[in-house]
This record gives structure tokens, C-alpha cells and sequence, in this order.
């Protein structure tokens, strides 16, 4: 899984935010939860890659007033339910080298108020579903410009994208 976002230095001095991670939960289908949370108490960052694998970025460095974007990735082997939570990393002055643990979490959005509860946004709760078929088709060589009733040849390319084997491949036209 793929995570773009903005991230803004909001003061005047420059700072640096250093061993930037994802922050996690994870349930998986056999009702274990698992966390990166506890892992940021001890002042170091020990990294778990059993459960999740995720980007640590070393140092990002902003300048006065400046706006990044962070891109980062997610995965993990099981399947289950993945929530992000936010980012976690050590922030510091690039004046002073006095480093703390800082985390920022990711804002939930409200899409729709009712009269019974809020719905939010759940873009970045995903649900990881055991491997499949997946199956890619695109026309190639089609001309870029046709006349109302023209007929020309299309070729068409299929691929599996997926871990296992396809089959029965059925092609269905709207006109004879």
C-alpha cells in the first residue's frame, strides 16, 4: 500500500524529523491485534517485521515555513484489517540536536452527520484479503482518430497479474 501526504513546518526555524515511520494497528483474521506503538516508549525505535513491513524514512529536513510531500509504503503477508493511524518519528531543532518522540495522526474526515452517529471517512482502515486472480486487458495498436462506422482490427492483450492461474475466459460484445 502506497501513502502520500503533506506535511508543513508551521514556525520560523528549520527542524528535522528523523526514523519517520507509520504508526499501526493490525487485527489479524485469528483475532490477534498487533501495534507499533510500545515500540516508541524506550526512546529507540526496534523494528518488527514479522507482522508489517513499512518505510522509515532517516531524516527529513524543512526549512521555515515549508510544505513536503512524504510518500511511504505498507505491507504485510496476512490477511486482516489494517488501520494507520498516523506517522511517529524524532523531531528536532536543526539549531538544537535535543531530540523528542513525536507523533502526528492522521485527521478523520466526516463525511455525513446522522441523526444516530457520524460516518467517517475510511480510506486508511483496509481490509487485506488473501492473494487472487487478477486478470489485465488493453487494446493495442487502436487509432487515435475513427470515422463514425469505420471498422478496423483491435488487438487485445491479456495478462494475469495475480499469483494463481486463470480460467474459462469469457469475451461478450454488445453488437453482432
Amino acid at each position: 500500500i502506497h501513502i502520500a501526504f503533506t506535511l508543513e513546518n508551521p514556525i520560523k526555524p528549520s527542524i528535522l524529523f528523523e526514523n519517520v515511520t507509520l504508526l499501526w494497528e493490525f487485527k489479524k483474521d485469528s483475532g490477534e491485534l498487533f501495534s507499533n506503538r510500545g515500540f516508541f516508549k524506550s526512546g529507540e525505535y526496534s523494528v518488527d517485521e514479522s507482522i508489517i513491513k513499512c518505510t522509515i524514512i532517516d531524516v527529513i529536513e524543512f526549512g521555515e515555513f515549508e510544505k513536503k510531500m512524504i510518500h511511504m509504503t505498507i505491507s504485510t503477508a496476512f490477511t486482516g484489517y489494517l488501520r494507520i493511524i498516523g506517522i511517529v518519528g524524532k523531531i528536532s531543532s536543526a539549531l538544537d540536536k535535543i531530540q523528542i518522540w513525536g507523533k502526528l495522526n492522521f485527521d478523520k474526515i466526516l463525511l455525513k452527520e446522522g441523526a444516530v452517529s457520524k460516518d467517517y471517512d475510511r480510506k486508511l482502515e483496509i481490509q487485506i484479503l488473501p492473494p487472487t486472480t487478477a486478470l489485465q486487458a488493453c487494446i493495442t495498436e487502436f487509432p487515435k482518430e475513427v470515422l463514425a462506422g469505420e471498422i478496423f482490427e483491435a488487438f487485445i492483450e491479456i495478462k494475469n497479474a495475480g499469483k494463481f492461474p486463470i480460467s474459462d475466459i469469457y469475451v461478450a460484445s454488445n453488437s453482432p
